[in-house]
């Protein structure tokens, strides 16, 4: 994605956030799963 439009630069920057957010979430899961997968 080229941010070259000032205006669309901002919204950029909040969906990198909500896309940063995901990305926590995910790698939580994973991490918890992968804990499942030790325990047994």
């Amino acid at each position: 994605m080229i941010l070259a439009e000032p205006e669309n630069y901002i919204i950029s920057i909040e969906d990198a956030k909500e896309q940063l957010e995901t990305a926590k979430e995910v790698v939580e899961l994973v991490e918890r799963y992968l804990k499942t997968l030790d325990e047994k």
